[in-house]
């Protein structure tokens, strides 16, 4: 497997090789950083991806770490959102089978039934949202606080467009929800 690399690379006195590699043979690390011999600018754009993906972990999982609440400020102010969202959409929606209760004729309008429809979409996703939230955070007491913050982070860049995209549902949902008030007001 020893050879060289096209560009004249000495696998023995490792030249041309960062030295982020320097102690790992290079047949190791090539499937591990997805280094290609025959197109070495494929592999160093693999290297630099490989880089930038660890960089977001590891501060990430700092953050983490010295986080007081166990959570990514991000996440923290995310939750908050999407709880606050919550409960102005259950109060909404408490508010309209008070008024339904109280009709003489139990019928709802289109209007009401749209907004009940929407407050309801919107406390099903929060509820979804902050789970997920939740099972991003680290606990103070954990044993392994290190190791769970770099697990955690590992965890939250891997589902990171997920929950981009739940929070993208809940900011439509928002905005549906406050151009439908505005419209049901006039």
């Amino acid at each position: 497997m020893g050879g060289s690399y096209p560009n004249k690379l000495n696998l023995e006195t490792r030249q041309l090789v960062p030295n982020f590699y320097w102690e790992v043979p290079y047949e190791i690390a090539e499937p591990v950083l997805g280094l290609d011999r025959a197109n070495p600018s494929r592999g160093h754009a693999n290297v630099m991806q490989f880089v930038d993906y660890s960089t977001k972990v590891i501060s990430k999982g700092r953050e983490l770490y010295k986080s007081a609440d166990g959570a990514l400020a991000k996440n923290t102010e995310l939750e908050t959102a999407s709880t606050r969202l919550q409960s102005l959409s259950g109060a909404l929606h408490d508010s309209l089978h008070c008024n339904q209760k109280g009709s003489v004729h139990n019928a709802i309008g289109k209007g009401d039934q749209a907004l009940e429809d929407i407050c309801g979409r919107c406390v099903e996703v929060s509820k979804e949202l902050v789970g997920r939230l939740e099972k991003l955070k680290v606990p103070a007491d954990h044993k392994y606080r290190e190791w769970k913050s770099f697990r955690q982070a590992l965890k939250a860049v891997w589902g990171r467009e997920k929950t981009e995209e739940m929070a993208t549902r809940l900011a439509k949902l928002r905005e549906e929800l406050e151009t439908h008030v505005l419209i049901e007001l006039r």
